[in-house]
């Protein structure tokens, strides 16, 4: 019989081994958005085990929500993705809207919220290319603020993370994006900025991500607004009108 110590060591041993499972939802309009969130959601455990935490294992799943494209508030927003998180049992949520979001007359990429666990980004603010890839970087970064929080501590302790990881292995493709950033650096980040604000613990947001000059975001929010509408799907329809009107002219 065993004695009662070595027991305990084979339970504390099981414990360690076994691994914490995080749930994070993707909350998406549906569309365009919807197919961006189920297009990167394959690839996020692996990249979340690499760039946030690799002692947790980590699920994604994705849910479409009118809602999250009707609200052109960032606050109603993440408050429709918090109840989605709660429905669901998520432990953190990621809304990707295809609504553009303004404060001041500034155009907002992503708001998140560690208090809540919640986050935001608006596709129109990313601009037209190449929208998966910022996407998901966008996400990760989010992912990061939620879980290991917005302090600047926090950040400068990710940032070392990041830079290790990014030196290890490049074949996801992630652009080298540090800790304060919102996306890795591209030829559009550095001709449009993006600029990382944080707030105060009475805020419903703790930090948000702004693209600072009113004509670049203006730039963003019209490519990006083109992608989100895609015009070039009508094509198809317009050329069956154009000719039926045709042979009605021929006809009379």
């Amino acid at each position: 019989m065993k004695d009662n110590s070595s027991i305990e060591t084979n339970r504390q041993q099981r414990e360690e081994t076994e691994e914490e499972t995080k749930r994070l939802g993707l909350v998406s309009s549906p569309e365009l958005p919807e197919e961006i969130a189920n297009s990167v959601s394959e690839d996020l455990p692996d990249l979340f085990s690499r760039y946030v935490d690799d002692r947790v294992s980590w699920e994604v799943e994705v849910v479409a929500d009118p809602l999250t494209g009707v609200a052109g508030d960032s606050l109603k927003i993440l408050d429709e993705t918090e109840r989605c998180k709660q429905e669901e049992g998520w432990e953190y949520a990621v809304c990707i809207t295809d609504l553009p979001i303004f404060h001041n007359r500034r155009l907002v990429v992503a708001d998140a919220s560690v208090k809540r666990n919640v986050a935001m980004i608006s596709l129109p603010s990313l601009g037209a290319t190449p929208m998966k890839r910022r996407v998901r970087e966008a996400i990760i970064q989010l992912a990061n603020e939620m879980y290991h929080g917005s302090s600047e501590q926090a950040r400068s302790s990710q940032e070392k993370q990041t830079k290790k990881r990014d030196s290890e292995d490049d074949s996801q493709n992630i652009r080298g994006q540090g800790a304060k950033q919102l996306m890795g650096q591209r030829l559009a980040e550095r001709l449009s900025p993006i600029k990382r604000k944080t707030y105060d613990e009475d805020s419903e947001f703790d930090v948000r991500f702004l693209v600072d000059s009113k004509i670049s975001g203006s730039i963003r929010m019209t490519s990006g607004m083109v992608l989100a509408n895609r015009p070039w799907t009508i094509f198809p329809s317009f050329k069956r009108v154009v000719a039926g009107a045709f042979a009605t002219g021929a006809y009379g």
